[in-house]
């Protein structure tokens, strides 16, 4: 591993460490919230079975077998269940943009010397949303679309990683998105093992998620998204470390 790579994350672990109290209180938060709204307004087990269905019989065109009212029927109760799902979507992302903002102004913050609260880090936070949140929307519609054909997701998501830290930075969204590009496949060599890692530590989640089912369902999606958020986190301060060691050069080359 290089030299800077390591200096990363060294850095990052410490910075996790030293600010752990806030990450978990941030990810605490936000986790019981987002499972809160998903059991007021989410796919139940058995809306989420249907749509596991729908889906199966889609990929292997078994709906000749099914009568046009059942198929009807069957769509009326799938529509339904995907604007569930969209809602939960957004609500997901609107978490996810909130998350990767605080923690990216808390990480600046401490990094110029100024010593802020959470709740301080969290005000500051709120007028940026708005351009975060796109942010995030249009890069998680990309990434998933790119996944279906496994390479070009992954082209994406090494593109698009450093955008919302460019954005903290530059504070305009076509520029934030082109400058994270190029930074991102300038520095891909510090920066995929580190998503390498996230997405195994995303996949243990997931496998955890599945073995806890037993629990109790505010528990169990509590559990789940706060896993979630405290991976995510790590990952946002390494992006954030690794993007203040080389913005220089990358800022001077696109300014040019």
């Amino acid at each position: 591993m290089p030299t800077t790579a390591r200096t990363i994350y060294r850095d990052s672990l410490n910075f996790y460490k030293n600010e752990q109290r806030s990450i978990v209180i941030l990810s605490a938060i936000l986790a019981i919230l987002l499972a809160t709204i998903y059991l007021m307004i989410g796919p139940n087990a058995q809306e989420s079975q249907l749509i596991n269905e729908f889906i199966i019989n889609f990929q292997k065109t078994r709906f000749s077998d099914i009568t046009p009212a059942e198929l009807e029927a069957m769509n009326n109760s799938v529509v339904g269940i995907f604007k569930k799902v969209l809602m939960i979507y957004i609500f997901e992302l609107l978490q996810q943009s909130i998350l990767v903002l605080v923690i990216l102004m808390l990480a600046m913050a401490l990094s110029t010397g100024h010593n802020v609260t959470l709740s301080q880090t969290f005000n500051a936070s709120l007028p940026r949303l708005p351009k975060m949140f796109l942010l995030i929307l249009l890069c998680s519609i990309l990434i998933s679309a790119g996944f279906m054909l496994i390479i070009p997701g992954i082209i994406l998501l090494v593109g698009f990683a450093l955008a919302p830290v460019a954005l903290i930075r530059q504070q305009n969204l076509g520029k934030a998105i082109r400058l994270g590009w190029k930074t991102g496949f300038g520095e891909s060599g510090a920066l995929i093992p580190a998503l390498g890692i996230w997405i195994l530590l995303q996949f243990g989640v997931g496998i955890f998620s599945n073995m806890a089912v037993g629990l109790p369902d505010l528990l169990h999606k509590f559990l789940f998204y706060f896993l979630k958020n405290m991976t995510s986190a790590w990952l946002v301060i390494y992006l954030f470390r690794l993007f203040m060691l080389v913005e220089n050069k990358y800022t001077t080359q696109h300014s040019r």
